[in-house]
């Protein structure tokens, strides 16, 4: 690893740490102030408005990474290009705001999809500076930009919120977010468009984009039909209730996935030809963030109505259930999120699109079957079902591509899933014996403690091991203590 690209991974780590907590942390007071049924709302929104975000970026930040040696004048072709879709996507995205709210039946929704398609013209504006950040490996501009935006963007959401703003002060904190993450983006980034448009630039983008679009909204829908299917056949509130538990255990899979995929695109992507290289990257990926989430996907599962009820208070209580089944699921997400750095600093856009057609089905299966025979609980678990299917034939796959077996992907992270295993048997066995009733100060601490000595072992296990995962995230942790 380079220093280039240790310093990114420093700043990636930084980055991702204080933007979950940040927005844990918001979440956990507009948790108290807004019903599950307005989180309910504005999760339909968001699923719109982010397939309408992604349709509008039209796969060109990651080609920008990808590429090797990029010009000036084609970095403000590919600008002007984004700010067009961008309002293109985001006038589509308003004038279908009266279908949303009639397809789900929610008067409501109208006013809050036209508002929020704003923020889709808005982010264009920072899709090319933030490439160049990704591509500079620069991930101090990150945090700086993160920091700022959702300080501010929580803060003015909280004051809404207590004002009694409800739902409005969520559409409020993601707009004030979009505008403030372009703005200071520019502000670090030290690059200006020109008024030059050359149509050659886009076109030798096609051949990268296209199949990366094709897997990236096959991918988007399957990842958020939970979403779509909650809120037209159970309610607005059971959908408020699925977010916050899938949100929640998507916390550290942001944290994990998201920093180190994060920095490994850009850097995979100046050593692409070495298939060699890449494969032993992607290995010590998987080892690194097998150890972990699954020990924290083991604690939250075992804990994970304390959890619930601690963050965001007891009319969140029915969220406990999908939280731990979905704790399973994120285990598996971590690890699969992985192979996308392997896709894209490879140019494989074609290949990653044909598995996600043979993938994805798996998982549509599960959510329509589990959702027609158990509900929301029976969607989880169609959830979690479709994608343990998908995630083996995918890792199958990819382990294909570079000459390998499957057996060599399991090899990468078995000894960080054994520990694990041994983790939550004895987390499991405690909290059996020495149930929480009542939540209170004394039992918790018990709880803490013990939990405590179980991690210890669990570390103690890797060192044994010899886990090549222990030993990667170790060298991070001594990247961020030094300067």
């Amino acid at each position: 690893m380079s220093s280039k690209t240790r310093k990114g991974v420093k700043w990636s780590v930084a980055d991702q740490v204080m933007k979950q907590s940040l927005i844990l942390l918001t979440s956990a007071i507009l948790a108290r102030l807004i019903t599950p049924e307005e989180f309910g709302y504005m999760g339909i929104t968001l699923t719109f408005f982010i397939w309408f975000q992604n349709l509008a970026d039209f796969g060109f930040e990651a080609s920008i990474i990808n590429k090797k040696d990029i010009r000036e004048e084609e970095l403000s072709s590919l600008f002007w290009t984004t700010a067009g879709t961008g309002f293109l996507f985001a006038f589509i995205l308003f004038l279908c705001a009266p279908l949303i709210s009639a397809f789900f039946k929610l008067p409501e929704l109208g006013n809050l999809v036209r508002v929020a398609s704003a923020g889709i013209w808005i982010g264009a504006f920072g899709i090319v500076p933030g490439a160049l950040i990704q591509k500079r490996l620069q991930f101090k501009a990150f945090f700086i930009r993160h920091s700022v935006s959702y300080i501010i963007g929580g803060t003015i959401a909280v004051i809404m919120a207590l004002k009694g703003y409800g739902v409005w002060a969520l559409v409020a904190q993601h707009l004030i977010v979009c505008f403030l993450n372009v703005l200071v983006s520019f502000s670090l980034v030290r690059w200006k468009p020109i008024l030059r448009f050359e149509s050659r630039h886009i076109s030798g983008h096609l051949k990268f984009i296209l199949p990366f679009m094709g897997h990236s909204n096959v991918h988007y829908w399957i990842r958020h039909l939970d979403n779509i299917l909650i809120g037209k056949f159970l309610n607005a509130h059971a959908l408020g209730i699925y977010n916050r538990a899938y949100n929640l255990m998507s916390f550290p899979v942001n944290q994990i996935a998201g920093t180190l995929s994060r920095v490994a695109f850009p850097s995979m992507a100046r050593y692409q030809d070495n298939r060699a290289l890449i494969w032993d990257a992607f290995t010590g990926l998987l080892a690194a963030v097998a150890s972990i989430a699954f020990p924290l996907m083991a604690i939250a599962g075992i804990y994970s109505r304390e959890i619930i009820l601690i963050l965001f208070g007891p009319q969140w209580e029915e969220a406990t259930v999908i939280f731990r089944i979905l704790c399973a699921l994120g285990a598996l997400q971590t690890l699969q999120s992985m192979a996308y750095p392997v896709y894209l600093s490879t140019g494989k856009t074609k290949t990653m699109f044909g598995i996600s057609l043979v993938t994805y089905p798996f998982m549509l299966s599960g959510l329509l079957l589990g959702l027609y025979y158990g509900g929301l609980t029976g969607l989880a678990y169609g959830y979690l079902t479709g994608g343990i299917i998908g995630f083996h034939f995918e890792l199958y796959i990819l382990s294909k591509r570079f000459g390998k077996t499957l057996a060599d992907c399991y090899a990468a992270f078995m000894k960080e899933l054994t520990a694990s295993m041994v983790l939550l048997a004895a987390l499991f066995s405690f909290r059996k014996l020495v149930p929480i009733e009542n939540i209170s100060g004394g039992i918790i601490s018990i709880h803490v403690i013990a939990g405590l000595l179980f991690t210890t072992v669990f570390i103690y296990l890797l060192k044994r091991f010899k886990s090549r995962g222990y030993e990667e995230v170790k060298k991070l942790i001594l990247l961020n203590s030094s300067g």
